[in-house]
């Protein structure tokens, strides 16, 4: 079955919102935290911005922890990389930020507080005494990403030792709200749109990656798999649509995003010739007509509904076409 073509974001990154912490001796997060630190830490955080959109690591290596410089190489180039690829604008904000200080273990579980359904929990790695965890909010224009920069004071100074920067939306939408757009697309019997945004939402469903687990994870990994049987089961592709004299064959329906919408588009093969625009056209319409018959909702919840007409004769190969709901 061919639903829905995802491009994922490569980087991951520790994201960190405390409503409790094993294995801390202290932790003081946001309005807590002292802020003669806060400002020591926000020319730090300057810094790497600067230095990701600048593309010059050396503005960061200078203070790096030996340990980071030696273990993170492969994972920083990476990471500059996708902070260009991103497009990121040079304008960021602070979105959380945590002062630990550790017992003796080095790892701490953490459970985030005041995050609403985005409710997660990590695992931590930090192997300082006194910790610092940054998490800036960045923007490119379409998503939010964070960057988040862990600290450990070493002989009295912050240094960084680690960096890591991820996806955390699309179209400015969680996993978690993705998620329950497509509960509620599956309760009205939407089933195609129910997997399209489970597929949007496990693009950014691990933001930390395995460190990371939303409290509704298991939910949503369920649910996942319960729609996606269903819909192989309804589903078998190619679609023809025999009710229509030329019986196009729909092969594909994915998602087309503009701006922070995204609008169904169904690829099919038709036997009409694509010079014909006229009956080109009137096959489309008739398409569009019967559409909510075979696929329900794919034209209810959107603006525009495209369809990629394919047909190996005459000059055009391939035709657009862009409708409303009826």
């Amino acid at each position: 079955m061919k639903f829905l073509k995802i491009f994922a974001f490569s980087a991951t990154f520790f994201l960190l919102l405390f409503i409790g912490c094993t294995g801390a001796e202290k932790t003081a997060r946001d309005a807590e935290i002292n802020e003669e630190l806060k400002a020591v830490i926000s020319k730090l955080d300057n810094k790497v911005i600067g230095s990701l959109l600048s593309n010059d690591r050396g503005l960061v290596e200078i203070f790096m922890t030996n340990e980071f410089k030696e273990a993170s190489k492969g994972a920083i180039d990476t990471l500059y990389k996708d902070f260009q690829i991103a497009g990121i604008k040079p304008d960021h904000k602070v979105f959380t930020q945590y002062y630990i200080i550790k017992k003796e273990t080095d790892s701490l579980k953490v459970t985030s507080k005041d995050a609403g359904v985005n409710t997660y929990s990590l695992s931590v790695y930090m192997p300082f005494k006194e910790n610092f965890m940054s998490l800036l909010l960045v923007d490119n224009g379409k998503d939010y990403f964070l960057l988040i920069n862990g600290y450990g004071k070493v002989d009295g100074e912050w240094k960084l030792n680690t960096m890591h920067f991820g996806e955390y939306t699309i179209g400015y939408k969680t996993a978690i709200e993705w998620y329950e757009k497509s509960l509620k697309e599956h309760n009205e019997g939407y089933l195609l749109d129910a997997v399209n945004s489970l597929l949007l939402s496990s693009r950014v469903a691990y933001p930390g990656g395995s460190i990371w687990e939303y409290s509704k994870a298991p939910e949503i990994k369920a649910f996942y798999t319960k729609t996606l049987q269903e819909a192989n089961k309804t589903y078998k592709f190619p679609i023809v649509i025999d009710t229509l004299e030329t019986e196009p064959r729909i092969i594909n329906i994915s998602l087309k995003r503009l701006d922070n919408e995204y609008y169904p588009v169904i690829k099919y093969y038709t036997s009409v010739d694509l010079n014909d625009s006229i009956k080109a056209t009137n096959e489309n319409t008739a398409m569009h007509n019967v559409m909510e018959s075979i696929c329900k909702g794919i034209t209810k919840d959107s603006k525009y509904v495209y369809y990629i007409a394919i047909n190996n004769k005459g000059s055009f190969k391939k035709k657009e076409f862009v409708k409303e709901p009826n």
